[in-house]
């Protein structure tokens, strides 16, 4: 896979009014019609008439091509072409390189039929797919990814907060990872957005996650410049964009509490909030792994309003007064015995 500084001229020169795509014809050496083409998008690309099989191939060891991935649901995924396997020629014509298999494609156009002959194995077969019209780099991915488990993203190096250990530490997590670059002006577009959502969220079980190819110094400046309140992490081999099938940047993948893809938005568009807004609140409301049942939503933030007074301190109880007991009356005085009379003297 292509490193994302590759696509830095598309980031920087694509505008919000339409998806900027590198035609099939044009770049052979990339795939047939490849996962997706190089562009940020401002809302999905329509549909275009160019032909796609839904392949990702590489030279092969000893003659032919190698399909190194194979899209889901794509017309080289319903004909039966699995990942690894070779294809040696192109309607009874042998071929050696990948450019010849997609001038081959882009003659015939949608709705029309190409036999493959596929050596799986050491053995060989021929396949027929029927070929569609492009339908645009968010809906192959979206195609290809959704549905399917998050895979790791291999070694990355912290750039700000606190970088979970793997995909995989994440589980009982609503998660939201995105593909970013510090020289990529939609993804710093983007970033105020997602540190508002690990604000309003993360308390309720919402992590977000940026990866980008920058230098780890490089990305730890963009991340402070930004401001970002959430965990980034730069990757050093572009195993995490290889094995998310990243083509263009911002892209970003919203992992639900078991580990399933159960979105992607490629590019920046104000429409994008909204939908992603509603789709965090979904998944966090979900049973996590082994069914158990989604904690209770806390609020965001509490309103405004004066706090109850608090209720008033009963009177202390008065104190039990005990009566003086009366003073017992005093005992009668005895009546003084009357003196006796004097006796008259003799005269």
């Amino acid at each position: 896979m292509r490193s994302l500084s590759r696509i830095s001229r598309a980031c920087r020169a694509s505008t919000f009014a339409a998806a900027l795509v590198v035609s099939l014809v044009a770049s052979p050496d990339r795939g047939v019609g490849a996962i997706g083409s190089v562009g940020v998008h401002s809302a999905e690309a329509a549909p275009t008439r160019r032909a796609w099989l839904g392949v990702e191939l590489g030279r092969g060891p000893a003659g032919g091509v190698v399909a190194r991935h194979v899209a889901r649901t794509s017309p080289a995924d319903v004909a039966g072409v699995k990942d690894g396997d070779q294809i040696v020629a192109v309607d009874g014509k042998p071929i050696d390189v990948p450019r010849e298999l997609v001038a081959r494609i882009a003659e015939l156009g949608p709705d029309q039929k190409i036999k493959l002959r596929v050596r799986r194995g050491g053995a060989e077969s021929d396949v027929v797919a029927k070929l569609l019209a492009y339908p645009g780099d968010e809906e192959i991915l979206r195609r290809d990814k959704v549905g399917t488990f998050a895979p790791s993203w291999g070694t990355l190096t912290s750039t700000s907060g606190v970088l979970p250990a793997s995909m995989s530490s994440l589980r009982g997590r609503v998660v939201i990872l995105d593909f970013w670059a510090s020289w990529c002006g939609p993804c710093k577009l983007v970033s105020p957005t997602l540190s508002a959502m690990q604000d309003k969220y993360g308390a309720q079980g919402l992590t977000v996650v940026g990866i980008s190819n920058d230098p780890p110094e490089v990305g730890a400046r963009a991340a402070q410049a930004l401001a970002v309140r959430y965990a980034t992490g730069v990757e050093a081999t572009g195993d995490a964009s290889s094995a998310y099938g990243v083509r263009a940047i911002p892209t970003m993948f919203v992992v639900d509490k078991k580990g399933t893809i159960r979105e992607v938005f490629i590019g920046f568009h104000p429409s994008y909030e909204g939908a992603l807004d509603k789709l965090v609140q979904t998944l966090l409301a979900e049973p996590g792994p082994n069914g158990v049942p989604a904690s209770p939503a806390r609020p965001i933030a509490p309103s405004a309003q004066t706090p109850p007074a608090p209720p008033k301190a009963p009177s202390p109880p008065r104190p039990k007064v005990t009566p003086t007991p009366p003073t017992p009356p005093k005992s009668p005085t005895a009546p003084t015995a009357p003196t006796a009379p004097t006796a008259p003297k003799g005269g």
